[in-house]
C-alpha cells in the first residue's frame, strides 16, 4: 500500500483552489478599490469645503482655482489651474460647483461627483460609471451616501 495522494486528488485540489480564487478575487479588488476611493473622498472633502468657504468670502466668483482655496491637498500634482492628481486619481474642479475625481481601472473607469453646497444640488455626491469594475465600485458606494447615476 503507498502514501500520498493520487493525479487525481491533487487535480481536484487544484480545481476547485482555481474556483475558489475566481470567485474572491473580483470581490477582493471591489474591496481594495474602496479603500483607495476613501483616501480620494478624504482630498475631495477638503477641496470641496475649501470650494465652499471661497465661494462665501467672494460670491459670483466661481472658486474653480488653485488660488481661490485656503486649502491645497498634500501629495497632489497640479496639472492646470484647476485640475490636479493624486497616484491613483484624476480631480477637476469644473466650475467652483463640483469637483469631479475620476479614476481608470481593468475592467471600466468610474467618476465621483461632489458638488458644493452653494450649487443646486447642495452637497450631493454621485457616482458614474463605465464597465463591469466601474460599476461594482459605484454600487459598493451606495454605503457611503454616494448616489449611483
Amino acid at each position: 500500500m503507498s502514501q500520498g495522494f493520487t493525479l487525481v486528488e491533487l487535480l481536484v485540489v487544484v480545481i476547485i483552489i482555481g474556483i475558489l480564487a475566481t470567485v474572491a478575487l473580483p470581490q477582493y479588488m471591489i474591496v481594495v478599490e474602496k479603500s483607495r476611493v476613501t483616501e480620494a473622498l478624504t482630498i475631495g472633502n477638503s477641496v470641496v469645503e475649501a470650494m465652499d468657504r471661497a465661494y462665501s468670502e467672494r460670491p459670483g466668483m466661481a472658486p474653480n482655482v488653485k488660488g481661490a482655496l485656503d486649502v491645497v491637498p498634500s501629495g497632489v500634482s497640479w496639472t492646470t489651474s484647476s485640475t490636479f492628481t493624486t497616484r491613483d486619481f484624476s480631480y477637476n474642479m469644473n466650475d467652483g460647483t463640483y469637483l469631479s475625481i475620476s479614476r481608470t481601472v481593468k475592467g471600466g473607469s468610474y467618476t465621483i461627483k461632489m458638488y458644493t453646497e452653494a450649487s443646486d444640488y447642495g452637497g450631493r455626491k454621485t457616482c458614474a460609471s463605465v464597465g463591469d469594475m466601474g460599476a461594482s465600485v459605484c454600487t459598493s458606494l451606495a454605503s457611503a451616501g454616494i448616489k449611483k447615476e
